[in-house]
């Protein structure tokens, strides 16, 4: 039971009896006061088994936090920041490999007829004409 629920009661002792001696008065006070600090120890020790308690417990969810924040940096070490310019794999692979290049991998100028693929070109030439009759349409 956790030490602010606990009551103190009022103990009746043994009956209420003369003391002649000075030295039986001071006996039996500093044996109700050995008594009294018994208890005490017995309380503090229990508030210390609850500190205990509550600090492993605190522990653990601090473990917890550790590895969830851990695997969060680890799951957002790849992307990039908000405001931070987008990245893609492909930029990754140009970058480690920039002395290598595959001929997949070669720039092409698309906006040279020599550089068009076969099929580029016929786009090229639909988009020149549509391009014309939508400026005609405008004057």
């Amino acid at each position: 039971m956790p030490f602010y629920k606990r009551s103190v009661s009022v103990r009746r002792g043994r009956a209420a009896v003369p003391l002649s001696e000075l030295r039986d008065v001071c006996s039996l006070a500093a044996l109700t006061l050995i008594r009294q600090l018994a208890e005490l120890c017995g309380h503090s020790l229990a508030l210390l088994g609850d500190i205990e308690g509550h600090v492993l417990a605190l522990g653990h969810r601090a473990g917890r936090l550790h590895r969830r924040a851990a695997r969060l940096q680890a799951l957002l070490r790849g992307r990039p920041l908000r405001g931070a310019p987008a990245t893609s794999n492909l930029d990754v692979e140009t970058k480690q490999a920039a002395h290598t290049k595959l001929p997949w991998q070669q720039p092409v100028n698309v906006f040279l007829a020599a550089g068009r693929p076969p099929g580029m070109e016929q786009l090229h030439q639909e988009a020149q004409l549509n391009l014309q009759s939508m400026l005609q349409g405008t004057r």
